[in-house]
């Protein structure tokens, strides 16, 4: 089963996408919002060219289990996927999530991160997927 998961933000979102077997998340874009019905049909042509079955959308919940301040317009932009595509969209937790991915390319990669924001936009789309693909049950 093929997963996509997603890294919602208010310019961007990062994309990243599982392999087949559903067991690890790769990198795949980022995508510019212009407006919420383009994002959508570019995520549409997503998960019709990579036969996704399964959306995973990051929903930030802080330490103290109160959502942060894209959360509303998170869960109603889930909803408006699920009604367009037809498929299931589960929200978890991804309060860390870019914070993480920062680190990992720096740490990991030695980039700089001046002017790749999208790289880590999609870096932490991977880590919200793998995270998921981890603990799935």
């Amino acid at each position: 089963m093929r997963i996509l998961g997603l890294d919602y933000g208010r310019r961007r979102v990062g994309v990243a996408i599982s392999d087949p077997d559903g067991k690890i998340a790769t990198p795949y874009i980022t995508l510019i919002i212009r407006d919420i019905e383009g994002l959508i049909v570019e995520i549409e042509d997503i998960v019709l060219n990579e036969g996704i079955e399964l959306i995973v959308l990051g929903n930030p919940i802080r330490d103290d289990g109160k959502v942060a301040g894209l959360s509303a317009e998170i869960e109603k932009f889930a909803k408006k996927l699920e009604g367009n595509l037809g498929i299931k969209v589960k929200l978890i937790d991804e309060y860390y999530s870019s914070a993480r991915a920062k680190g990992k390319l720096v740490e990991d990669r030695g980039l700089k991160l001046k002017g790749k924001k999208h790289l880590i936009d999609q870096m932490a789309a991977v880590d919200i997927l793998q995270n998921y693909l981890d603990y799935k049950t």
